[in-house]
């Protein structure tokens, strides 16, 4: 079931102090996680760690957007990613009371949804899978607290095809909506001028 990608996803630690104090105009990069979408019949990222949190863990996250509220499917990522950053104490809570906390060695995110096992009607095992069954979805303050902390944590940079479900979906300005710092790059045919 191979899937297409569609666009990427920096995060990147932002540090006020240092572009206080840096040359006129700097804009420091230091990215740490990427979440790559991956286009399959439901839009799936996968979030992994690089530059300066490359050795970092979990090597990987896999989070499918289902879909099931009216945010953009990057509001998935960003749930993730708020966890990975250090997240808050307010996000960790909600997502423990949520069921949807994850946690490996000293990191910990959050999967802004889950699906459950099915159950067969007569036996003790989980039906087969693939059985049609509703993810649990965070709820919207879960949501509202981890752009919250992107927004205060993060630098973003987006590219993104224009076929991308993330274009579509104006990723790029509900994020900025949200109060996230973000640098946006577009495809250009090659010779044409660049916009």
């Amino acid at each position: 079931m191979a899937g297409e990608t569609t666009a990427l996803f920096t995060f990147s630690t932002r540090s006020t102090f240092e572009e206080l104090h840096g040359p006129a105009g700097s804009r420091l990069w230091r990215p740490g996680w990427t979440g790559c979408l991956i286009e399959k019949h439901l839009p799936m990222w996968v979030t992994t760690p690089v530059g300066y949190a490359a050795d970092g863990r979990p090597r990987k996250v896999v989070t499918v957007s289902h879909g099931l509220h009216d945010r953009p499917a990057v509001a998935d990522l960003v749930v993730v990613v708020a966890g990975l950053f250090g997240g808050s104490d307010d996000l960790r809570s909600m997502a423990e009371r949520e069921g949807l906390l994850h946690v490996d060695g000293q990191r910990w995110w959050v999967q802004p949804s889950v699906t459950l096992p099915s159950w067969g009607d007569m036996d003790d095992d989980p039906a087969e899978e693939g059985a049609d069954v509703d993810p649990i979805v965070a709820s919207d303050e879960l949501f509202a607290e981890a752009a919250r902390v992107v927004a205060e944590r993060c630098r973003v940079s987006v590219m993104a095809y224009p076929n991308s479900i993330a274009t579509q979906e104006r990723s790029v300005e509900w994020l900025r909506g949200e109060g996230v710092d973000v640098d946006e790059f577009r495809l250009a045919a090659a010779g044409s001028p660049a916009r």
